[in-house]
C-alpha cells in the first residue's frame, strides 16, 4: 500500500481510521476479573465526585485535505476469478470529519458489525486472464482536519453521554486490553496509574499517558501488544503503547478505544522500520 498526500495549509498530527479489538465473555467472572471490575467501579465514582477540569479540549480552524491511497496486488500463481477489495473508512471523530470517499474499482458502502458500526466501502474486479493476475485499487477521500489543543478553563458544554452498547463496549476487558487480568492490576499499583482523590479523569488521563509516553518505543515482528505486557515489559511500538493507554482507562472507568491509521502526509517508498516498508502507518 502506498499514499500520497495534498496539504491545504498546516495538518493536524494524525489521519485516523477506526480499529477495535473485543470479545464476549461467557459465564461466570473469575473471582479476580470482579474484583478488577469492583476497583474500576470505585475509580470512576471518585472521579465523578472530582471538581471541574482545569483544561478543556478545543478544536483549531478547519483544514482541508485530499489524500490518495493505492494497493496493488501482483499474484501471478494464484488463480483468482474475481477481487474484492475491502477498505476500512475513515473515522468521523472530534477534529476529523469525511468530506467525501471514493473507491476504484467501484466501492459500495457498508458498516462492520461491531457497535461502532465503522464505515466500509467494498469495490470488486474481475480477474480474467487480461489482467494476468494483477489488480490495483486506489481509495481517494477529502477530510476536514481540525487539530485539539488543551485550553486552560472548564469547558462549557458538557460531554454527551454515550450510548449504552458503545460504553460496554469501549470499558470491555480482551486479550489485548487485558486490564481485569492479575498482571495488569499489579502493574497499576507498581506504577501508580490510578486515580488520585480530588483528581479530574481529564488530568488522571494526562498523568497516564506522560507514564505510557516515558516508556521505550520499540518494533519487532513478534512484539506481544498485550497491555499486561507492555507494562511489564515497559517497551512496545506505538499500537502497543495505545493500548496500554487504552487498558489503563478502562481500569479506571474510562471508556477508551484505539484508533489505528496513518500520519496525514506523503509515504516515502525509501523509509524503513527495522527493515520494512514504512508507508506512515
Amino acid at each position: 500500500m502506498a499514499g500520497s498526500t495534498h496539504r491545504d495549509g498546516v495538518l493536524p498530527p494524525r489521519l485516523r481510521c477506526l480499529v477495535f479489538f473485543a470479545v464476549i465473555a461467557l459465564g461466570p467472572l473469575p473471582l479476580l476479573a470482579v474484583d478488577a471490575q469492583q476497583r474500576a467501579l470505585n475509580a470512576a465514582r471518585v472521579l465523578a465526585h472530582t471538581p471541574l477540569p482545569a483544561t478543556h479540549v478545543t478544536l483549531g480552524e478547519p483544514v482541508n485535505i485530499d489524500v490518495r491511497l493505492q494497493a496493488d496486488i501482483n499474484a501471478p500463481k494464484l488463480e483468482a476469478k474475481r477481487w474484492q477489495f475491502v477498505v476500512a473508512g475513515p473515522a468521523t471523530i472530534s477534529g476529523q470529519r469525511v468530506v467525501s470517499v471514493d473507491l476504484v474499482p467501484a466501492g459500495k458502502k457498508a458498516q462492520d458489525r461491531s457497535v461502532w458500526h465503522r464505515p466500509l466501502l467494498i469495490g470488486e474486479l474481475d480477474a480474467g486472464k487480461r489482467q494476468g493476475q494483477r489488480a490495483t485499487s486506489i481509495w481517494s477521500m477529502r477530510l476536514e482536519l481540525r487539530s485539539r489543543t488543551l485550553t486552560d478553563g472548564a469547558d462549557q458544554d458538557p460531554v454527551p453521554a454515550l450510548p449504552v452498547a458503545e460504553r460496554a463496549a469501549a470499558l470491555a476487558a480482551n486479550a489485548v486490553s487485558d486490564w481485569t487480568s492479575e498482571a495488569f492490576q499489579h502493574g497499576l499499583d507498581t506504577a501508580d496509574l490510578r486515580p488520585h482523590e480530588g483528581e479530574h479523569a481529564l488530568a488522571f488521563a494526562r498523568r497516564a499517558l506522560r507514564h505510557v509516553r516515558s516508556l521505550h518505543y520499540a518494533y519487532t515482528n513478534d512484539l506481544d501488544r498485550c497491555a499486561s505486557a507492555v507494562l511489564a515489559n515497559g517497551a512496545s511500538d506505538c499500537g502497543g503503547l495505545g493500548g496500554l493507554m487504552v487498558a489503563t482507562l478502562r481500569a479506571a472507568g474510562i471508556p477508551a478505544r484505539l484508533l489505528v491509521g496513518r500520519w496525514a502526509k506523503s509515504a516515502d517508498p525509501a523509509e524503513k522500520l527495522e527493515g520494512l516498508p514504512y508507508r506512515q502507518w
